[in-house]
């Protein structure tokens, strides 16, 4: 009883959750919609783990109606909670944040979480072979799959003082298959 406004709220977040989830059938989106469904999802998990980690996401408000891959932001989140925090996690802390240099969209997501190898992180995007971290090669293959492939700079790790780093660009002037002509 004494919850009753964190209940509230994480239930009016996981019905907006599932209704984004399951209603959108697009392979594109506009950005804003992707960053509210990345942010439901935060505040779902914000609510769970009792305020354990904070979030901050970051997108020029003028980047909101570009049209981008749908569901990309939310399973690299959700890698930054399951993997980079794991179970006991403290005071961690997730950062998103999007912007644009000329004509490429430019996406990061960072967290203060274990971490992981350059080359562990290249053995998850080239490996056949099913793990936990499956979701970050799923992701980088749906990108492939949704862009033109010139258009896609593919995941990487950057150098990171503690934690994950994962950044991706998307080069907006370049045609994409759902472009009409």
């Amino acid at each position: 009883d004494k919850k009753v406004p964190e209940i509230s709220r994480m239930l009016t977040n996981l019905s907006r959750f599932m209704r984004i989830s399951l209603t959108e059938s697009n392979l594109t989106c506009p950005l804003e919609s992707e960053i509210e469904h990345v942010r439901t999802y935060l505040e779902i998990f914000h609510v769970r783990y009792q305020g354990s980690f904070t979030y901050e996401i970051s997108v020029d408000s003028n980047l909101l109606k570009i049209q981008v891959p749908q569901f990309i932001l939310q399973p690299l989140v959700e890698n930054s909670i399951m993997h980079g925090f794991g179970k006991h996690f403290i005071n961690g802390f997730i950062h998103v944040a999007v912007s644009r240099q000329n004509d490429c969209l430019h996406f990061d997501i960072q967290d203060n979480g274990k971490g992981m190898s350059k080359e562990d992180f290249e053995h998850v995007l080239t490996s056949s072979e099913p793990s936990s971290r499956s979701g970050i090669k799923n992701i980088n293959d749906r990108i492939r799959y949704v862009v033109s492939p010139d258009a896609f700079t593919g995941l990487e790790i950057l150098e990171s003082a503690v934690g994950l780093h994962i950044h991706f660009g998307i080069y907006l002037k370049r045609k994409q298959p759902w472009q009409t002509k």
